[in-house]
């Protein structure tokens, strides 16, 4: 590594990286926030960082229960909540789901399978679909949605606006995998 995630190299990268993906993907009408590591840390970020409580909707299968429990014990499930959240490509199940204006685990469909319209926030991972090296949650917001999300009073890695501030500068809040960055750039 000939630099460092603090430097002006980086920023500039990071900046690069998050245009190529938005433009590559078609996907101006979303804020891109990089989380480090996997995309389940990306779905564990969105979920502490809602303000409401969702409905966990799609078919049975390990990741809607995984999303269910960690919903629940975040105290972050109500079934009769307007907000659902789903896994699009139930794996465990082969299953493929779609419901507009949702919050989306896209990590095994995107971008294969298409975002249904009006999706509020979906998470992604560098590996899986986009063929990067692991260790990069991609959590897409739509901009008009980062209403649903709420801070902490203090430094939390699971903290959707913790990163989506340090993202204006084009930067983490921790120390993050530059070779990722350069990698799925290319």
């Amino acid at each position: 590594m000939k630099y460092s995630h603090r430097t002006e190299k980086f920023k500039n990268l990071y900046k690069n990286c998050t245009q190529k993906i938005i433009d590559k993907f078609n996907l101006q009408d979303y804020d891109l926030v990089f989380i480090p590591g996997s995309g389940t840390s990306g779905m564990e970020t969105v979920i502490s960082s809602l303000k409401t409580r969702v409905n966990v909707i799609g078919p049975e299968g390990k990741f809607k229960e995984r999303w269910m429990e960690y919903c629940i014990n975040n105290g972050k499930h109500d079934n009769t909540s307007q907000i659902n959240l789903y896994c699009q490509l139930e794996t465990s199940t082969g299953e493929v789901f779609y419901k507009e204006d949702s919050i989306v685990d896209a990590i095994s469909s995107f971008p294969y399978y298409d975002i249904p319209k009006g999706t509020k926030c979906f998470v992604t991972c560098s590996n899986k679909q986009l063929g990067a090296f692991p260790g990069l949650a991609l959590v897409f917001v739509r901009k008009d949605s980062w209403d649903l999300f709420e801070g902490k009073d203090y430094f939390c890695t699971k903290d959707l606006l913790l990163y989506k501030n340090m993202q204006e500068n084009n930067q983490t809040p921790t120390t993050c995998p530059v070779q990722i960055f350069k990698q799925l750039v290319l």
